[in-house]
């Protein structure tokens, strides 16, 4: 890591979320109001550009949807007005990003078993700043730009066989590509009630905006053009099976194809004279994937799930010069191998105990600048929930039991043993 076992790092990382969701039934559609608040401070490792962050976003919602199901076709429609700023970026101060978004479906029956359909999607999106000098950089980074999605399909439900057939058209209007087009098909077909063979190929845009960008990584930093990723396949096969009641089994198989995929950058720390920050990176990647579920269920006493899935992920882009040739940085945090495991015990009515384990090894799991590992996730973590009264219950939660290090955002090692404990009301 960039830092001496011996440097102390005093981290915090405050998130707060405000929702509010009102829903009224008219006797042909239902008209849904909805308010959303975001405030998330933390601070960054000793020796970074910036010393701490701070993002806040909100966004107010406004959606329709059709309920007379006598009607010849069915539609569902919203719009958002969604706000989200940074307030420090590694060359220069903030940036905001405004963001207009719009989704509509209509559908009719063509019988009892079969639909026709077309999805619509737009987001509109435009960056500022309040400091004119900035303006120009931002610009080269953060792209004003529209994107339209369409998703024409056909459905098939019966008692044998369900399928979805469609394609996904994605237009883009100042960033990346122009037109971009991918398959929406996926099948399946049911045999003996509780045997499942089933395949797909699907794909479509994964729009990099800031929400995005901050649940992959909040530390990192854009410096560079961000465009969006977009999926131009992820095919896949598997096969479901229950031989007896409770229990079922999932096997499967696929290939997965991203443009533009993200990554977190270590040669930003390179730089020297202080200037450390976590870059963000993109490249095209593709993956080889197999892995196998099973679940086990008994009553409403006892539940166990379990699944491991193997990765065999490929990138273009390659680092060179001092670090190794097999060495390449867009694959630095990507997944090799995924384990597992959690089980729910409800002894009484109104408790219910839960343990749970994660791992995940790195598919490369050496960083060439600093010759040491990105270490395995290894998070054994319990937990507790009891029912006080009606609607109140207290929980408590204890992760990394085990007190391994181990990182979920490049070079930002979690935290040790750690609990947490709280109330829920639900009215």
């Amino acid at each position: 890591l960039p830092y001496t076992d011996g440097e102390k790092w005093n981290a915090f990382y405050y998130r707060t979320r405000a929702n509010v969701d009102y829903t009224h039934q008219f006797n042909k559609l239902d008209l849904n109001i909805a308010g959303n608040f975001g405030l998330s401070n933390f601070n960054f490792l000793p020796g970074s550009v910036n010393s701490k962050q701070k993002f806040t976003s909100g966004d107010v919602h406004f959606g329709v949807k059709s309920t007379d199901e006598t009607l010849p076709l069915q539609y569902r429609a919203e719009t958002n007005l969604m706000l989200y700023g940074r307030q420090q970026c590694q060359l220069f101060g903030g940036v905001n990003e405004t963001m207009v978004r719009t989704l509509a479906t209509v559908s009719g029956s063509v019988s009892d078993e079969q639909t026709v359909a077309i999805g619509f999607a737009m987001n509109n999106l435009i960056y500022g700043n309040e400091l004119k000098e900035n303006k120009d950089r931002i610009k080269d980074i953060f792209k004003n730009r529209t994107t339209l999605d369409l998703n024409p399909y056909y459905e098939l439900n019966n008692d044998s066989w369900r399928v979805h057939v469609g394609a996904n058209v994605d237009l883009s209007f100042g960033n990346g590509k122009a037109v971009r087009v991918s398959p929406d098909v996926k099948a399946q077909y049911v045999f003996s009630d509780s045997y499942v063979l089933y395949a797909k190929a699907t794909g479509g845009r994964q729009l990099n905006d800031f929400r995005r960008l901050e649940t992959y990584n909040p530390y990192l930093d854009p410096g560079q053009e961000v465009k969006d990723t977009y999926e131009q396949l992820n095919a896949g096969l598997g096969f479901k099976a229950s031989p007896t009641p409770g229990l079922w089994f999932d096997i499967f198989g696929g290939y997965q194809n991203l443009k533009d995929d993200l990554y977190q950058s270590a040669d930003a720390w390179e730089g020297g004279d202080g200037a450390n920050y976590i870059g963000l990176g993109q490249t095209h990647t593709d993956n080889f994937y197999a892995g196998i579920k099973a679940s086990y269920e008994y009553k409403d006493l006892f539940a166990i799930s379990a699944g491991g899935t193997y990765y065999h992920w490929n990138a273009d882009a390659q680092t060179t010069g001092s670090k190794s040739s097999d060495y390449n940085e867009a694959l630095l945090m990507k997944p090799e191998f995924d384990l597992g495991i959690h089980t729910e015990i409800h002894p009484i009515a109104a408790l219910w105990l839960n343990a749970g384990y994660q791992y995940t090894r790195r598919a490369e799991r050496y960083t060439g600048l600093y010759a040491k590992s990105i270490p395995a996730v290894s998070n054994l973590s319990l937990g507790a929930t009891y029912r006080i009264f009606k609607g109140i219950s207290a929980y408590v939660k204890a992760d990394n039991l085990l007190n391994k290090k181990y990182q979920y955002y490049l070079y930002y090692p979690v935290e040790g043993i750690n609990f947490v404990g709280g109330l829920s009301f639900r009215f």
